[in-house]
Order: structure tokens, then sequence, then C-alpha cells
């Protein structure tokens, strides 16, 4: 009884002492040079007026620029979240830390989603879970897709599961389709051996393919989870990495073959080093940053 009062205790506590905020972006779109951008595939940004927002959430014009085709949006948090958008589809990639919660969904909503069709849980750490159980009730996603694998106690995860209740374990590589385009799941405990010993040995990675472009995500997956992965397609022009030293093998970097990295956490001076040696665009989020990448490779920041 008493675990049952606090979990009703907590739920209400979320509903009440969270109060949606937005962190103001300063108008400007930029080039990974610094130049002003004038992206060709753009449209004017949606009326605010025709987005049904709740209450007190308000939406970020700049950020809210329609591109025609994929997007791919990584913020810059304390924590790990990607944000994928194809015309009607959504996908939503990790909760970052409890203090990433309102950067999150202020992405999202000024996106114009308002219901995620689809929200993956790459691994259950601090990093992923914090704003988990606050994302499912603000996001009400239709999917919710994730490894089952969970090594210590985790209130997030254990509150989002009760939130949520028919969460999909995925067993083995998934492909999921985005319209034209898709995303495939590539799970490194599908080779026979079964979960790893910590999250970032079972962490998903995400592959997007849209037209000519292909984009890995691999959020926290270190260099035990990379070479179980290897072999399975992990070819990509845009890598995002959210680590520092944990990954990024130059075994796995000579598969992948990048042209340019998206860091949407802090590296290591010998991992950027590699990346330098390898001839391999990096691209950094900053303080307030939100770093596109659009369908044709191009990537623009807003600040």
């Amino acid at each position: 009884m008493k675990t049952l009062n606090k979990l009703k205790i907590s739920v209400l506590l979320i509903f009440s002492l969270i109060v949606i905020g937005c962190t103001q972006v300063p108008v400007s779109v930029t080039t990974t040079n610094g130049t002003e951008d004038i992206v060709p595939n753009a449209t004017e940004p949606l009326n605010q007026t025709n987005t049904t927002l709740p209450e007190g959430e308000t939406i970020d014009e700049e950020i809210n620029r329609k591109y025609d085709g994929l997007a791919i949006y990584a913020p810059n948090l304390n924590g790990e979240s990607v944000l994928i958008n194809y015309g009607e589809n959504s996908m939503l990639i990790n909760a970052g830390t409890e203090t990433d919660s309102q950067n999150i969904l202020h992405l999202v909503r000024s996106v114009g989603i308002t219901s995620l069709d689809y929200f993956v849980l790459s691994d259950a750490t601090i990093y992923t879970t914090g704003s988990l159980p606050f994302l499912i009730l603000k996001t009400t996603p239709t999917n919710f897709i994730e490894s089952g694998f969970i090594n210590q106690a985790n209130y997030n995860y254990d509150l989002a599961k009760t939130l949520f209740k028919n969460a999909t374990k995925i067993p083995s590589d998934e492909i999921i389709n985005f319209g034209d385009a898709y995303v495939k799941l590539l799970v490194p405990y599908d080779d026979g051996s079964g979960f790893g010993t910590t999250p970032w040995q079972n962490s998903i990675a995400v592959k997007v393919i849209y037209g000519g472009q292909t984009v890995l995500i691999m959020n926290g997956c270190d260099f035990l989870c990379e070479d179980k992965i290897m072999d399975d397609g992990v070819d990509a022009d845009t890598l995002f990495i959210s680590d520092d030293c944990q990954g990024n093998t130059l075994a796995f970097l000579q598969k992948v073959t990048p042209t340019k990295v998206i860091s949407t956490g802090v590296m290591c001076d010998p991992l950027r080093e590699r990346f330098k040696q390898l001839d391999i665009e990096v691209i950094d989020n900053t303080e307030k940053d939100v770093v596109v990448v659009l369908e044709n490779g191009q990537t623009v920041k807003t600040q």
C-alpha cells in the first residue's frame, strides 16, 4: 500500500510541480562554417495558431522551420536525446536527464509534434531515463520500444513502465517504415550470447536511411556493443555519438566511414584526434544549440 501511495504521489508531483517552460533561442540559423544559412528545401515556419498546444506551452519559430523531407534534431542537453521527424512520422530516442525535460518537450512541440509515433529507449541509464515519465505523459507515444535490460534500480524507468504498460521489448534487429524512408534498429544482444553486463553493452543503435543519405545514431553503445553490430551494415554518411572514449574504435569507424560526426556529449581529446586523423568533420553542440541534419546531408544549427 505504501508503494502504491508513493507512486500516486509521484505522478501527481509530475503534473503539479513541473511547469512547462522554454529556453528561448535567438533567431538565427547558421551553417557549420558560421555563415548565414539559406536552406534550399525549407519552407516558412508553421503558423503557431495552427498548432494546438496545451495551455502554458510555447514553440520556438526558428526551431519550427519546416523542412521538405527528413530532419534529425540533436539538442544540447545534460543527457541524451535525438528527435527524428519526417512528415507525419516522428521518433524520439531517449529522454535525457531530469533537468532536460522542458528542453526536450520544447523541441518536440516546436517541430509541431503533439503526440509521438515512436519512443525508443536505447539503454536505461540516468542519461536516458531522467525525463522518461514526464515525456511519456506529455507526448503519449503510440509505440515504446526498449531492450528490457535493467541492471540496477531506476525509479524513472519503473514509473514510465507503469504509465506505459505495452512497451515492446525488441529481441533482434528491426526495420520501421517512415513513409519512403526507413529506420533500422540495431541490437547487439541478438548474436546468441544474450545481454552484456552493462547498459552500454546492450545499447540499441538507430540507422536512418532516406534517399542517398544514411545516418547512424549510436547513443551510448560502447566498444563491446560496437563489436557486436559491426557487421550489421553500420555504414553511414553522418554519425551521431553521445559519449567520449567508451566507443568509436578505429575498427568501428573504418566500418562506418562517416564524412562527419555530430557530438552531443563531451568528446575526449584522443577521440577528437582520431577523427582528425581520419579526416572526419566534427560538429559539436554548443550551449543552447540544436543541430539539425537534413535529408540531403546538410547540417544546420539554430542558435
